[in-house]
């Protein structure tokens, strides 16, 4: 009788037990500063890059905090005290607490009834709105992508003296930079500020016109501004960066968020103008750069590279023929560059004509 009347109660209670734990003042005051609300306070001294290093791990996601605070900050190189910024949740570093506890006991046995419903909590974190798609690249390797310009255009701040080492200096020979070095960067054309990120790079070749292949070469970020020039920390190495190599004032990477792939029909067309590296034969994740630029493709879309229908003999037309795919991973004005994904043959050469067959949406 008394299993049976057990059986007819339409109630199940569940204790769960929580275990006393007792969390470290250093786990406390980590959880306490940095996901109590996925949220951060603006303190004096703050930039965008430390608070990336610090919530993100990576210095170079700074763009993914400006780009869900741009409603209070309206240039990423000035952010002020007391500013409360909005964190990307689902991108904060896995070897941090995920909540935060009471400083002892977390809790006590706790019973629920069958017939409980769970309320929305309105106070729970929306994420709702964040763009948590898969990136196409980080704004690190964007930034150590290479590109074509006119060098009389370029944003210019100045030119690597030296590194800051007195033993290097004293042994007065060719240095290169090496990551972490701290730079001397002299001969300032424009105004830069602690905070600000730098490119050194070098000029290639002449392509077409003006255009020269711009390769870049190291990551710097100004650490101090004096009137003998600024003080750089290196923090991402792309090539041999060395002595009197220029420098520029590295722009904000775009938004690198992938989309919906679909296919195009009857799209833009254009020119495979230059490989990065002249050579016979071309394989995947080489660079090259087209002649189509902003306003015709995109970030992520796809070209076909191919041989235009040509007459073989006066009698016979050889149809069109696709050599190769590549995938924009840069656009400016009036060109892109572009990544091979693909070859299809020998035939991938400079000169050959681009048509968009698939774009991101």
């Amino acid at each position: 009788m008394i299993g049976n009347e057990r059986r007819g109660t339409a109630r199940l209670t569940v204790s769960l037990v929580l275990l006393s734990v007792t969390a470290t003042p250093a786990i406390a005051q980590v959880v306490q500063d940095t996901l109590a609300s996925r949220t951060h306070v603006v303190r004096r001294g703050d930039t965008l890059w430390d608070i990336a290093q610090r919530y993100l791990a990576d210095p170079f996601k700074w763009p993914q905090i400006y780009d869900l605070n741009t409603s209070i900050i309206a240039d990423p190189h000035w952010i002020y005290p007391n500013q409360e910024l909005v964190l990307p949740g689902s991108l904060l570093r896995r070897d941090l607490p995920d909540v935060a506890g009471e400083p002892d006991v977390l809790g006590m046995p706790v019973s629920y009834e069958a017939e409980d419903v769970l309320e929305p909590d309105e106070r729970a974190t929306v994420i709702a709105d964040l763009d948590l798609r898969q990136r196409l690249m980080t704004p690190t390797e964007y930034l150590g992508l290479p590109w074509l310009a006119d060098p009389r255009t370029l944003p210019w701040a100045g030119r690597v003296v030296g590194v800051m080492d007195p033993a290097v200096r004293e042994l007065d020979m060719p240095t290169m930079l090496k990551p972490y070095d701290k730079v001397h960067v002299g001969r300032l054309t424009q105004t830069i500020v602690p905070g600000d990120t730098l490119q050194v790079v070098r000029l290639g070749r002449l392509v077409r016109g003006a255009q020269h292949i711009i390769r870049p070469l190291a990551l710097l970020e100004v650490d101090s501004v004096g009137e003998d020039g600024a003080v750089a920390r290196v923090v991402r190495m792309y090539g041999e960066a060395r002595r009197d190599d220029p420098v520029l004032v590295a722009g904000v990477p775009p938004s690198l968020a992938a989309g919906e792939k679909a296919p195009v029909q009857a799209g833009p067309e254009g020119e495979l103008i230059a490989m990065i590296e002249e050579q016979p034969l071309y394989g995947t994740t080489d660079i090259g750069f087209v002649t189509l630029g902003a306003g015709a493709v995109s970030i992520g879309d796809e070209l076909e590279v191919y041989i235009p229908r040509h007459r073989a003999n006066a009698a016979d037309v050889v149809p069109a023929q696709r050599v190769g795919t590549v995938r924009v991973v840069r656009v400016d004005d009036a060109a892109a560059t572009v990544r091979v994904l693909a070859v299809d043959n020998a035939g991938l050469e400079a000169g050959l004509p681009v048509r968009l067959v698939q774009t991101i949406r």
